[in-house]
């Protein structure tokens, strides 16, 4: 029952357990999305420590030897870069057990909003805009544990 379609921002893959919002629509990288979220977030955690790091040193290298101008132009720069690896952590692959989804309705024209529950039993939701006709019909029409 492996099904994939495009929304705005990527794709939704559902397959008999799960539901996927991916940025793309190859499903050996949708399954992927499985061990991506049984990693630990250490990896992530570091990498922006990393970022943080490297733009001090550019900065105090910067405050050595350029001018305030130049300085101020790679400090924004640096900064751009991290605040863009920030935006693209959050903007991560998701996975949804079918099980824990309670309710999907449609939002606005052409989204969907999917109420769910997390491991610890909360309650969320995520609203998913510029979803294909198709897969409108197929989110509203799938079987879930009211």
């Amino acid at each position: 029952m492996r099904q994939c379609f495009k929304h705005k921002h990527g794709y939704i893959g559902i397959d008999e357990e799960n539901l996927y919002l991916s940025q793309s629509n190859d499903w050996s990288r949708i399954l992927d999305i499985k061990n991506d979220l049984s990693r630990p977030k250490k990896r992530s955690i570091t990498k922006q420590i990393l970022l943080a790091l490297i733009t001090c040193s550019i900065t105090a290298i910067t405050r050595l030897y350029l001018s305030e101008l130049i300085q101020t132009i790679i400090f924004c720069i640096a900064c751009l870069v991290i605040v863009i690896e920030i935006l693209r952590s959050y903007k991560k692959q998701t996975l949804i057990p079918i099980d824990q989804i309670k309710s999907i309705k449609p939002y606005k024209k052409n989204g969907v909003k999917i109420h769910f529950q997390d491991i610890e039993n909360r309650h969320h939701y995520k609203k998913i805009k510029g979803v294909e006709e198709k897969g409108i019909n197929i989110l509203i029409n799938l079987p879930f544990k009211l």
